[in-house]
């Protein structure tokens, strides 16, 4: 298979070229034959295999050679690229390349694409053929490319010239693999000779080809290559590829290198001394880069005098480098210089040719100048020169330094363009980028020496040398930092030299000390380049080029041990951050004003700092923070230039976002200053503070409290503002600031290291001069309160460090490593807690005479701090605490306070009263509920007297209150331990017994806890306990004493609140303290206050801010209570509340201990006696040692005595006319009363105990009579009676059980409840029409209490009647004249004469009792069903109390007017609405049919013989309330009926219980029945005839028209009385029928014969009645129809008469009914229908109803076949 690459490329190639010569040159075409012949013969298939093969033959390019030498141009041509490819496969044999080349040279000649591709094969020939290709050969090739190089086509010269420099790199890269085959080593002690380099065959032939390069160079004749003339920039851009691509290789060679010492160093230093063309000096230039920085080390002294022709060129003064010519400023702009961009004018030709001073054209200065800013940019390079010329040793070259000095001198050369003005760095508008000098103005697009196709300089900027030398300054520093700085800065490659000295230089390392010495030459030009270059308006990467290169000179001038250089550029930086005006030699005062004008005058004035300046401020900063370790005395400028700065920054003009995020920038640099500082060590850090220390000195005028030495020394430092500082008005200062900052960050080393470290001497510094500045009355408020702030901040950081260093303690030694063990063991005893609190005392305390309130406020908020965050740690620093606190109440403060602060002004705030009690008294609250428990004993009662102050202060109120409620954290806390102090005292003497002696004052409790203290402290905690729980209690007394109304009521409540939840945990040692030290004498004072209070002479009592108050109020328009008024109101309020208190002291809640105090007897009778000296309106006893021994006189018997009545008790107790109560205080007393009277008493329920309880008995009884008493009805409440009568059932309870309870006590007590009750003056009692007054249930329970029922139910039936005795008379009076003729009625006229004639003219006021009378009559009913069992119980079953209380209801007439006033209940109009008429006739009728016959068999009980006359009573009270009630219209019908029928039947049950069943069937007996033939009583005789009468009258038929006016379908009729459905209830007729029903039952045959005789005659009357009124009617109607109710009527009488069995001889017939009667014996059971007989026969024709004319004649049909004796 045929190859598809080379072999097919070159068959076709052979074939056309075959085909081309077949005419002219046969020669051409049987050599390509053969050639092709020769390729098909290759089996390979590879363009590889192919071309090894064809190599092996020198036949190969036999036919392209002769197409060479044909003169055809097609031929040639074709052959040229058939070679092409031969050898860029490398098919040509080795014997056939010189042949090639020849072949080559005779077509060069033949055309512009020949010749390219000639061109193109030349360079492979030399690098594929590197074997054959050398010598002469080797110089055919050269010859070949620089014959075409002087072609005048460009394409084929250029391609000859890139070619030719291809070729002469590849001569030297064969050097370099044959030096890599040989293992050719590096230059040194051992290289190789001339005669060894000549030896090697590429050796030789680069070192020829070096030679004649540099022969040419210098217009010599080649010798190697033996070329005529070359274009001189072509064999110096040849030697230049050389010395870019292999000075390496040049250096090891001897030969070469020689060739370069001898003949090139030479002519390029004398190019520019014999002044070159541009186009030759360019490339000079470069070559000399190249030769320094590739080949300095073996070329050391031609190097040298390169450097140094650098430096010339550089210098403008120089000597053969001239200097360039200075431009001229332009006029119109003065601020800064704007270069021109065209060419200047030239003495010469222009442009950058212009000549300088010295006649050298100024693009040799800018060649020069570029060059050596690539020499200095190369740090690894500048470090080695340093090394090799300057830094060696015994070496006088200044080559590197010269170097340096002269781009500094190039880069300050300039002044003009500095900014004007003098204002330091200028502000910059960053819309015109004219206006700056930078890169985009000052600098080329290329840079000279990088222009090699231009035979002219190009123009350049004016300032471009001068930005050259600025960017060379900051490139040599860059590289000279990069050296001594290798980590950046962190850690310097020498020690800082304290003091330099002449001498030699300190040579560490060697390399440092030669930079060391370059440094050190070089640093004032430097300086001073930096220095013009911070006032020119530079671009922005320019400068801050600038200013980091004059930063990093700061370090460099700090690592290599130079003060001098350091100092200097520090000092540049700060000054550079401030405007020339910010640090001119001017008053102070006049750039104070400046500041305070800085919207308006900073911009005029040059004041305010732009983004340049706050540059170059945190380049000062990150400078300052580098060198912080070794800064010493420079601490001071620092620390001005931050000062100054930050003044500065807030005048600032643009955008105030910007300001303030440049701002937070620097403020970011401050904290990592400092950090430094603490990183660099103690000495640093004690350096900075020092420095703070004195610049804060110099702003507030306050003594910076240093040595004089240290102080001396730091103002000693070079000056960046030269005067003393003053701090702005109305500002902070950044040095007060800063130091706190230093301080908190560093505080582990101020106070927890050790003495050695320095910590605490720094730590007295700083607080000193901060106390001083704080407490320093000139100094300007602002700085004053921020240095209080400083002191508080760093107190919080000390306390939380030995916070931290207690709690480390078990974490182990490296939980804060810079903490010592002593001051671990010091925090945990609390003494390092004390230490660092002691600058917060003098905060708080000020100095005298200058006392602020701010700085007191701010010493308080610390301590407010401190608590919240580290409380638990303060530890034995609590007195510190109180004392900061107690400043707050001193005397001092509020004066201070009152004077605005002290002598310095103040906040609006702080001229408030009560400003430090607002500030401190949190500190007070955060103890109270969060620490009480760490506190000592001591503590705990400075915590007691710190609230008792706060309490009694007089600024603030709300503080007082507040004061009084932490009080219950310090009980709750007490409580707690509770179980220790619990217990009897034992041999402890009771507290009474010393207070006894010197009385009940204020000194009696100090003398008491002075003398128990001292024994309590760490042997008795429980004493200890005991004096705390006292002094707590005895202070809540004296607050309650307090002027102000609100502070003491809010003591006493929380008095007596502590006393009732943690009293059960005092022992009685305690509660005789309390009882006779604490709560009586509280009391007391309250009584006798409220006394003098509403005596009018009580001015030492007004609130002393109640005239404020009131003046207040008038100017807000409101209506302000009258003071005096409000006065009495208050102290009748607080003494209410104390003697509450007092009185809940003995309650039911008082513990046992209570009543084990001493003299307890004594204690309870002064508690009554308060009380009813608060409610008679008296005065308080007073507490002495009368008082003590029991000489008391309460007016209170004590021997158990027969009690008087109410009247009596209320006479005798009743207050005098003139003294004053009000509501509050009755309610308070009775209040008092109801909480002794529930107290359990003392041991049990003896004797002993019901004396004390007589006393509690007769004080409430006659409380009460006091209470009822009060003529102002708005003094005695509803409430206040309520709760006295409450509290007697406790009194009664304990009397009864000890047996103490007679008659007199109950009678004593049921006439208290009736003056309770029907006391009219209390207002609430008016609505009770509807239900009872709460009042009015209360008295009537409290009735109960008696447990006496004939007093009791007497006692209910006269407030049952009491409305009928209240209300006005009437003519219905007259209608129930029986009923109010009852003595019950009477008694109650009698006994309530004083009330009606009070409701009489109180009658709009006055309370109807409807609701309480009907409630004493269910009371009744309840007592009399409990009385009188049901009738199935027999007598002897009925318990002897029972009977005899039922006997003694009867005997008393109890009975009676119970009934009485329920029928009064049922019939009177004031008695209430129906339901409770129709309930209070069920309620008689139950009692009269469940308890007359009880009330029979009782009445034998009686043992007087006048149980038949009370029976009597009782029958004919029955008896007259049933005729009242069924009077017309008294009740409705149907409760009438239902009343009548169980009247009748409890009297028929009464009288003849056998007839009950026949007198509920009525007449309808039967004929067989047995009489009763029982006698009647004769008690019930008035009541029987009453009966008798009341039924014929509700049985006569009502009046009503005879005429039927409307008849519906279902036959309802309506006659005009305005019915409805309803109406049925109330018809008349239907009480007739029941009065009939019972007429017939009563005349029964079954009756006995009294009962029948009585009725019989009324029955026959009423019935012919009706019989004929309705045949009366029924002639008068006619044919009209009759009313359905006479119909019915008439039934029921006519079906009566036909049933009725009447009893024989119940009945006297008229005379002619008699002859009827006389036919038969029996006629007697039909007699009443023989006596109607005559009046049945008229009604015949009249009846118009067939079941009324069907009754009729079956009546008459009776007495024809009973008396006529017929058959029908």
């Amino acid at each position: 298979m045929a190859t598809t690459n080379l072999g097919t490329l070159l068959l076709g190639e052979l074939q056309a070229l075959s085909t081309e010569a077949r005419r002219k040159h046969p020669e051409i075409k049987e050599a390509a034959e053969r050639v092709i012949v020769a390729v098909r013969g290759i089996r390979a298939t590879g363009s590889a295999e192919i071309a090894a093969e064809l190599a092996k033959s020198d036949d190969v390019i036999s036919p392209f050679v002769l197409g060479c030498q044909s003169n055809n141009h097609r031929l040639a041509a074709a052959s040229v690229q058939c070679l092409q490819q031969l050898v860029s496969h490398q098919a040509v044999s080795a014997q056939s390349i010189r042949a090639a080349l020849g072949t080559l040279s005779a077509v060069s000649s033949m055309g512009a694409d020949i010749q390219v591709k000639v061109l193109q094969m030349v360079l492979p020939l030399v690098t594929m053929y590197d074997e054959r290709v050398f010598g002469e050969t080797l110089v055919e090739a050269l010859h070949l490319c620089l014959a075409l190089q002087r072609s005048r086509d460009p394409i084929v010269n250029n391609t000859a010239a890139a070619i030719l420099r291809q070729v002469v790199v590849a001569v030297f890269d064969r050097v370099v693999a044959e030096d890599q085959r040989h293992h050719h080593p590096h230059r040194g002690d051992g290289a190789d000779t001339t005669e060894d380099d000549l030896a090697r065959r590429h050796a030789k032939d680069a070192y020829f080809v070096l030679q004649d390069l540099c022969l040419l160079a210098g217009g010599h004749e080649s010798i190697f290559i033996r070329a005529g003339a070359v274009d001189q920039g072509l064999v110096l851009d040849l030697i230049e590829s050389v010395l870019s691509n292999h000075a390496a290789a040049v250096g090891r060679h001897t030969a070469m290198l020689q060739t370069v010492r001898e003949r090139l160093v030479p002519f390029v230093v004398g190019l520019f001394a014999e002044r070159a063309a541009f186009t030759a000096a360019v490339r000079g230039i470069r070559i000399v880069w190249l030769l320094v920085r590739d080949l300095h080390a073996a070329l050391g002294p031609e190097c040298e005098v390169l450097l140094a022709m650098l430096a010339r060129l550089a210098d403008a003064g120089g000597g053969g480098g001239g200097g360039a010519r200075r431009q001229s400023v332009s006029q119109q702009r003065p601020v800064a210089l704007v270069p021109s961009k065209a060419p200047a004018a030239a003495d010469d030709g222009g442009g950058s040719g212009s000549s300088s001073g010295g006649g050298a054209p100024l693009f040799y200065r800018v060649l020069g100048m570029e060059v050596a800013r690539l020499v200095l940019r190369d740090a690894p390079l500048l470090r080695r020169l340093c090394a090799q010329y300057d830094g060696r040793a015994g070496s006088e070259s200044h080559a590197v330094a010269d170097l340096i000095a002269a781009v500094a001198r190039a880069a300050s050369e300039r002044p003009e363009l500095r900014a004007s003005g003098g204002d330091g760095i200028p502000a910059v508008d960053g819309a015109d980028q004219d206006a700056q000098v930078g890169a985009h103005n000052s600098s080329v697009r290329t840079e000279l020496h990088r222009v090699l196709d231009k035979h002219e300089p190009p123009s350049v900027p004016e300032t471009y040398v001068w930005y050259l030398g600025v960017t060379a300054v900051g490139a040599a520093v860059e590289a000279l930092a990069a050296h001594v700085l290798p980590d950046g800065g962190g850690q310097p490659g020498l020690a800082l030299d304290p003091d330099p000295g002449p001498g030699p230089d300190p040579a560490p390392d060697s390399a440092l000390a030669a930079t060391r010495v370059v440094v050190r030459r070089t640093w004032p030009a430097l300086h001073a380049a930096h220095a013009l270059c911070m006032g020119v308006r530079l671009d922005a990467a320019l400068f801050a080029q600038t200013v980091e290169a004059a930063q990093l000179m700061a370090r460099v001038g700090a690592a290599l041990g130079l003060r001098e250089a350091r100092d200097a550029y520090v000092v540049l930086l700060c000054r550079s951050c401030l405007p020339q005006a910010a640090i001119a030699d001017h008053e102070r005062q006049q750039q104070l004003l400046l500041l305070q004008q800085a919207a308006e005058a900073a911009p005029a004035a040059g004041l305010g700092m732009n983004a340049r300046q706050v540059t170059c401020l945190r380049a000062a900063a990150a400078c300052a923070r580098a060198l912080a370790a070794g800064l010493g005395a420079l601490w001071y400028p620092v620390a001005v230039t931050l000062q100054q700065a930050e003044e500065l920054l807030r005048q600032s003009a643009g955008d105030a976002a910007e300001a303030e995020a440049a701002a937070a920038a620097v403020r970011g640099d401050c904290d990592r200053l400092l950090d430094a500082a603490r990183a660099g060590g103690a000495g640093a850090l004690g350096a900075a503070a020092r420095a703070l220390c004195v610049l804060g000195a110099d702003l507030s005028g306050a003594p910076a409290r240093l040595d004089a030495g240290a102080e001396a020394e730091l103002r000693a430092a070079p000056a960046v503002v030269p005067r003393r500082l003053s701090a702005a008005p109305g500002r902070p200062t950044l040095a007060v600031e800063l130091l706190r900052r230093l301080a908190v960050r560093n505080i582990d080393l101020l106070v927890g290291a050790a003495a050695d470290d320095g910590g605490p001497a720094l730590w007295a510094a700083v607080t000193r001069h901060l106390l001083a500045t704080a407490t320093l009355a000139r100094a300007p408020p602002p700085v004053r309160i921020q240095a209080a702030e400083a002191v508080a901040d760093i107190v919080l950081a000390a306390v939380d460090l030995a916070a931290r260093a207690a709690a480390a303690a078990a974490a182990g030694p490296d939980a804060e490593p810079h903490v010592t063990e002593r001051y671990a063991a010091q925090a945990r005893a609390g003494e390092a807690q004390a230490r660092a609190l002691a600058p917060l005392l003098e905060l708080a305390r000020g100095e005298p005479g200058a006392r602020f309130a701010d700085v007191g406020r701010l010493a308080l908020d610390t301590v407010h701090r401190l608590l919240q965050a580290a409380g638990r740690f303060v530890r034995g620093a609590w007195d510190a605490v109180f004392d900061v606190i107690a400043c707050a109440t001193a005397p001092r403060a509020a004066a201070a306070q009152r004077d605005g602060g002290g002598g310095g002004g103040g906040s609006a705030e702080a001229r408030q009263p009560g400003f430090l009690m607002r500030c401190a008294f949190p500190c007070l609250q955060l103890i109270c509920s969060d620490y009480l428990e760490d506190l000592p004993p001591h503590c705990l009662r400075r915590c007691i007297e710190a609230l008792a102050q706060f309490g009694a202060q007089t600024e603030d109120l709300n503080i007082s209150l507040t004061a009084i409620g932490q009080a219950w954290a310090l009980c709750d806390f007490l409580q707690a331990g509770a179980s220790a102090a619990a217990g009897e005292p034992g041999a402890d003497p009771l507290a009474s017994a010393e207070l006894a002696g010197g009385g009940y004052g204020d000194g009696a409790v100090e003398r008491l806890a002075a003398a128990w203290w001292g024994e309590a402290l760490g042997a008795q905690p429980a004493r200890t306990r005991r004096v705390l729980w006292l002094l707590l209690l005895h202070s809540l007394a004296a607050l309650g004493r307090d002027r102000r109304h609100e502070v003491r009521l809010g003591a006493i409540q929380t008095l007596f609140r502590t006393l009732e939840m943690h009293g059960a945990t005092f022992d009685a040692w305690m509660w005789d303290a309390v009882v006779w030290a604490v709560v009586l004498p509280l009391a007391a004072h309250a009584l006798r206050q409220r006394a003098r209070a509403f005596g009018g002479a009580a001015a030492d009592l007004d609130d002393p801010h109640q005239g404020d108050r009131a003046h207040i109020a008038s100017r807000s328009g409101l209506v302000a209570e009258d003071p005096a008024l409000l006065l009495r109101r208050q102290w009748d309020e607080t003494a209410a509340t104390a003697l509450l208190g007092a009185a809940r002291v003995w309650g039911a809640q008082a513990p046992p201990a209570v009543w084990r105090i001493g003299r307890p007897a004594h204690a309870w009778r002064l508690a009554w006696r308060l009380a009813h000296a608060l409610l008679a309106a008296g005065s308080a006893p007073a507490l002495d040692a009368a008082a003590f021994a029991g000489d008391l006189d309460l007016d209170l018997d004590l021997e158990p005595a027969p009690e008087p009545d109410l009247d009596a008790v209320s006479s005798e107790t009743a207050p005098e006319p003139g003294a004053l109560r009000t509501r509050d205080s009755v309610a308070a007393a009775i209040g008092c009363a109801a909480a002794l009277a529930g107290g359990a008493g003392p041991d049990g329920n003896g004797g002993a105990a019901a004396v004390w309880w007589r006393i509690g008995w007769r004080a409430w009884l006659a409380m009460g009579a006091a209470a009822n008493a009060a003529a102002d009805g708005h003094v005695v409440t509803q409430d206040a009676l309520c709760t006295h009568l409450r509290q007697g059932a406790g009194i009664v309870a304990r009397l009864r059980a000890a047996g103490r309870f007679g008659e007199a006590d109950a009678r004593a007590l049921l006439a208290l409840a009736r003056t309770t009750l029907t006391n009219v003056a209390v207002p609430q009692s008016a609505p009770d029409a509807a239900a009872m007054t709460r009042l009015q249930a209360l008295a009537l329970d409290t009735m109960q209490l008696a447990h006496h029922d004939a007093l009791a139910l007497r006692e209910l039936a006269l407030l049952a009647v009491l409305p009928l005795v209240l209300r006005p008379p009437t003519a219905a009076d007259d209608d129930d004249d029986a009923l109010a003729q009852q003595p019950v009625v009477q008694c109650a006229r009698a006994a309530f004469a004083p009330l009606a004639a009070a409701a009489a003219e109180r009658s709009a006021r006055c309370p109807s009792f409807a609701a309480l009378a009907a409630a004493a009559l269910d009371r009744i009913a309840a007592a009399v069903h409990r009385l009188a069992p049901p009738d199935d119980q027999e007598p002897d079953d009925q318990e002897p109390d029972q009977t005899a209380a039922l006997a003694r209801v009867l005997a008393d007439g109890v009975w009676r007017d119970a009934a009485v006033a329920m029928g009064l209940h049922m019939v009177s109009p004031l008695a209430g609405d129906v339901a409770h008429r129709r309930r209070t006739s069920d309620r008689f009728a139950q009692a009269v049919a469940g308890s007359m016959a009880r009330l029979r068999r009782c009445a034998p009980a009686g043992g007087d013989g006048g149980g038949g006359a009370a029976l009597a009573g009782a029958w004919a009270a029955v008896g007259a309330v049933l005729d009242a009630a069924l009077r017309p219209g008294a009740l409705p019908t149907d409760v009438q009926i239902r009343l009548l029928d169980a009247v009748a039947e409890a009297g028929l049950r009464y009288v003849a219980p056998s007839a009950k069943a026949e007198a509920e069937a009525g007449a309808g007996a039967g004929a067989g029945s047995k009489p009763d033939d029982a006698e009647q009583p004769p008690e019930v005789a008035p009541y029987w005839a009453a009966l008798v009468q009341i039924l014929e009258r509700g049985a006569a038929p009502a009046p009503g028209p005879a005429v039927l006016l409307e008849t519906d379908e279902d036959g309802d009729d309506d006659d005009g009385t305005g019915g409805d459905e309803d109406d049925g209830d109330d018809d008349p007729h239907a009480l007739a029928v029941a009065c009939f029903g019972w007429l017939f039952g009563l005349s029964a045959q079954t009756m006995p014969a009294w009962v029948a005789a009585a009725a019989a005659p009324a029955m026959v009357r009423r019935s012919g009645a009706v019989v004929a009124q309705f045949g009366a009617e029924s002639a008068l109607l006619g044919r009209s129809p009759m009313p359905r109710a006479r119909i019915e009527l008439l039934r029921c009488v006519l079906g009566g008469l036909a049933r009725l069995q009447l009893r024989p001889g119940a009945l006297l017939l008229p005379p002619a009914a008699a002859d009827h009667a006389a036919r038969r014996p029996d006629a007697g059971a039909a007699a009443h229908l023989v006596a109607a007989y005559d009046a049945l026969v008229a009604l015949l024709p009249a009846v118009p109803d067939p079941d009324a004319l069907r009754l009729v004649q079956q009546c008459l049909r009776r007495v024809s076949v009973e008396v006529l004796g017929a058959g029908h």
